[in-house]
């Protein structure tokens, strides 16, 4: 039996929470401090140790509950520990918060290794019988012996002390490392004293950085260095002279001398995990660390990067050379380094005549992540979120909302969305609190941005980019979410680092995709929708640079696997070198730098992706085949989503990933989807070109009616456009209205006492059938239900006399949301069928007197011909006057 938790001589919230962590609940964030967080440690590895103690102490038969289970649990404050303190850095950055961290992680990893290597306790836990124990069970301790092997434990007492002294100095280098590089990239913005340096940037830029030189002390204008090597500002800086100084200040990170040098630091840790990948019986830390990976071996993973260099290379040169023809520019003088960026964002913007300031117009932030981020999630998989302002969180920009599913709590997610002094750069979701039924506790995930936080009185417009990575960390936050394993460790997004990175890359398919972006994209002034020729520029300039951004990806990951190949015994020195060396065998093109330059490269020396950084595209791959099978299903397909959630989403851990995977799918996963999604080959051959045709033509085809939809060149936003395109009478127009009827629930016949309510209710609603303006009794009880009018185009549904005719209390049409719910489909689109779920549908009798109907065809660009009777066919649709005669 687990002791309860020390309580501290004075209040300490950090500890409280993660020692006695209440159900849907937050820490008290302004109470915590640094000290907190010090003592919490001190407090956790006690508790763990005394846990420890007491498995080893007990002289009954070792038992998966008394030992396996035990373990579990006795780590569960330090693992609670280990979230809130990933959160709290990272978005909290101080000098006091990062030595407190520092202290928190030397603790936590003393406190790992003395279990993991403590050869009685596994003597103990090799003891467990597991024939009898259920799959999930059975896999935590097949799990748990792995990781005290992966840790050394069966080596001699003086290879384990070598081991752990081995990783005590690695996790002090990491954490050496990431300090270094937060302090190294703030001593290195660019400041410039005159304006006109930055010409290009907007106003808004301008203002963000003569702020951020006032609030650190400088004079003139400060742009801050983002954690990647080519720097955002990069695009719209028209001054050459400033876009390479930016450069410059990137790429120098951690390789000017002083104490901001990274490269001492890069020789030891690289030395080092060669050596303790020795000591446990490998030849490379890179096949080490991808041993208990999804990947099958490190050849596997390199085999995967190495595949697409030749076909990136390649479209970097098609690229090239369009950027190169279209600008005059001279094709015997190499491009600069500093101008890539802005040459083939300068190129998007002119070629495809794509105004990116416009273009963010339409991209306010919260309709984003309201109607675009939350309402797919809810058309997907039955989800609704609410505000919880009573909730706070570590600053006043953090926004709380409660996640239902139905009518059941599911968990929180906490939204960070503005850059700020003292956060971590990036975009990042974490769980805060991992759901699992042995806990009994719900998820809190977090999700962070460092969108520039607007002046008051304006909204935050969002490029498509950061939609896209919106999108895609909020794939992360479902992942977390939909946790349903038995023990934590297992659950969530508790998953090998190379599979992690799949559902969020899977959702990033939503952020532009037509059955959702008609809902979100809309005007923060004027709420006018995005126009469709906006919207197919934004796809088309989508696929250019794909070449250019997968070559950087690549060259980073090459990066990664080449440090960490190196043998136990080898050092190398001169780190800039090396880099050279590794990029130029691999057959990169030198114009093109790595998406992080060794020095700077906090993934691979401090984030936890050492030898991992493969993994972003090795998850893709999963990306590429579930979008495609979605697509493949009409896209926003609730069905699907369902199965999707259930079989891959929910079991984390618990299962083999890929085993769940191909179950899903039902095959293997090839590289093609991945090509494809890249632009890197040829995109599949198709019947209608959008999903959402595709399934309306499913349903056409089940329904026994031999038409297809017809696509046109440009919308028909109104009833009056598409007949006169079709040359058709206003009549013939058979518009798809959602409504939300109020329909009385009706109490169980059954009862004695229900009888006279139920015959109450049925005279109520005859007379209300006979006179429209006759009222039910007002305590009724009511419920909500989104139904289809298929209504002529020559008038209009008299919702009042339609409501009594239908039996519903009232009637009211539907909001663009619900009806992107209901349908699958946006407004101005909605076809009869193709839904993700079949609706009651009532047919509007006036459109009996036409041979020939138009009907909407999914997206509003779209129509399908039908008959009156395969209309009525179609929708099993009840046929009524929508206005009384």
């Amino acid at each position: 039996m687990t002791q309860p938790p020390t309580v501290p001589s004075t209040p300490n919230p950090a500890w409280e929470f993660v020692s006695s962590t209440p159900d849907l609940a937050l820490p008290d964030f302004a109470g915590i401090t640094p000290a907190h967080l010090t003592e919490a440690a001190t407090l956790a590895v006690g508790y763990a140790q005394d846990a420890v103690a007491g498995i080893l102490a007990s002289s009954e038969e070792a038992e998966f509950q008394t030992v396996t289970l035990a373990l579990e649990r006795a780590m569960q404050p330090a693992d609670a520990l280990s979230a809130l303190v990933r959160v709290y850095e990272s978005n909290v950055q101080t000098d006091a918060v990062a030595e407190a961290a520092a202290g928190v992680w030397s603790q936590l990893t003393s406190l790992r290794l003395g279990v993991e290597l403590d050869t009685e306790l596994f003597d103990r836990l090799q003891a467990v019988p597991t024939s009898d124990l259920i799959p999930e069970d059975r896999r935590l301790h097949e799990l748990m012996v792995n990781d005290f092997v992966r840790a050394g434990v069966r080596l001699p007492a003086e290879d384990r002390q070598r081991v752990s002294a081995i990783a005590t100095e690695i996790d002090r280098i990491e954490t050496e490392f990431g300090q270094t590089l937060l302090r190294e990239a703030a001593s290195r913005a660019l400041v410039v004293e005159d304006e006109s340096a930055l010409a290009g940037l907007s106003e808004d830029a301008i203002r963000a950085a003569r702020d951020d030189a006032r609030s650190h002390g400088v004079e003139g204008l400060r742009l801050p260095l983002t954690n990647t090597t080519q720097q955002d500002a990069l695009a719209e800086l028209t001054d050459p002279a400033t876009r390479a100084r930016l450069l410059d200040l990137s790429m120098g990170r951690g390789s000017s001398g002083g104490p901001g040098d990274t490269r001492d630091m890069i020789t030891d840790l690289t030395a080092l995990r060669a050596a303790l990948s020795s000591h446990l019986g490998f030849h490379s830390y890179a096949q080490f660390s991808v041993d208990d990976q999804v990947a099958p071996d490190v050849e596997s993973a390199g085999g995967l990067l190495r595949s697409l260099i030749d076909p990136a290379l390649k479209q970097f040169a098609r690229e090239s050379r369009r950027v190169r023809e279209y600008f005059g520019l001279d094709e015997s003088q190499p491009l600069e380094r500093a101008d890539l960026t802005h040459l083939w964002e300068r190129y998007r913007a002119e070629a495809f005549e794509l105004d990116s300031a416009q273009a963010s117009t339409y991209f306010e932030f919260e309709r984003v992540l309201i109607d675009g981020v939350f309402a797919t999630a809810g058309t997907l998989f039955g989800l609704a979120f609410t505000s919880r302002p009573d909730l706070s969180g570590w600053h006043e920009d953090v926004r709380v909302y409660e996640a239902l599913d139905g009518t059941r709590h599911l968990g929180f997610v906490l939204v960070d969305p503005y850059a700020r002094a003292g956060k971590e750069g990036g975009a990042w979701m974490d769980e805060l609190v991992t759901g699992s039924r042995l806990t009994g506790l719900h998820p809190v995930t977090t999700l962070s941005l460092n969108v520039p936080k607007p002046p008051p009185g304006r909204p935050a417009l969002l490029t498509v980019d950061e939609t896209i990575t919106l999108f895609h960390e909020f794939g992360h936050v479902l992942h977390g979410l939909f946790a349903d394993s038995v023990h934590p460790s297992q659950a969530g997004t508790s998953v090998p680092r190379d599979y992690v990175e799949f559902p969020s890359q899977q959702f990033e398919m939503w952020a532009l995709h037509p059955q959702v972006l008609p809902a979100y994209a809309l005007h923060w002034e004027t709420d006018e929708r995005i126009p469709q020729s906006l919207v197919e520029t934004l796809l088309d300039s989508q696929g250019f640079g794909q070449g250019l951004a997968t070559l950087e990806y690549l060259a980073a990951a090459m990066l990664d696997l080449g440090w960490h190949a190196l043998e136990d015994g080898e050092s190398i020195e001169d780190v800039l070198t090396f880099e050279s060396e590794v990029l130029y065998a691999a057959g990169f093109d030198p114009v093109v730098p790595p998406r992080y330059r060794s020095t700077y490269f906090a993934h691979t020396f401090t984030g936890g992706y050492a030898a991992g950084y493969y993994s972003y595209l090795w998850s893709e791959q999963y990306a590429a085949a579930v979008s495609e099978m979605f697509e493949d299903h009409g896209g926003l397909d609730p069905e699907l989503g369902a199965r999707y959630r259930s079989e891959v989403l929910s079991p984390g851990f618990s299962v083999d990933p890929l085993s769940a995977l191909r179950r899903f799918l039902g095959d293997d996963v090839t590289v093609e989807p991945l090509l494809r999604r890249r632009g890197l080959a040829p995109l599949r051959p198709a019947g209608p070109a959008h999903p959402t045709h595709a399934k309306l033509e499913r349903d056409l085809r089940v329904a026994g009616i031999d038409t297809k939809v017809v696509t046109h060149p440009e919308p028909l936003p109104t009833a009056a456009a598409a007949a006169e395109h079709h040359g058709v009478d206003l009549g013939a127009i058979a518009n798809s209205l959602v409504f939300i009827a109020e329909f009385e629930v009706e109490e169980d016949a059954s009862s004695a006492e229900g009888t006279a309510a139920d015959d109450g209710r049925a005279d109520a609603r005859a007379d209300a059938a006979a006179d429209p303006a006759s009222a039910s009794e007002p305590d009724a009880p009511v419920q909500d239900e989104p139904v289809l009018i298929m209504t002529s185009g020559a008038h209009r549904v008299d919702t009042e006399f339609t409501a009594a005719t239908i039996g519903a209390r009232r009637l009211k049409r539907a909001k663009p949301e619900q009806v992107l719910a209901a349908t699958g489909q946006a407004v101005g689109g909605v076809a009869p069928a193709g839904h993700p779920a079949p609706l009651r549908t009532f047919v509007d009798r006036d459109l009996r007197m036409h041979e020939k109907l138009w009907a909407g065809g999914g997206t509003i660009e779209a129509m399908v011909p039908l008959t009156y009777s395969e209309l009525v066919d179609l929708t099993s649709g009840q046929e009524i006057d929508v206005e009384q005669r």
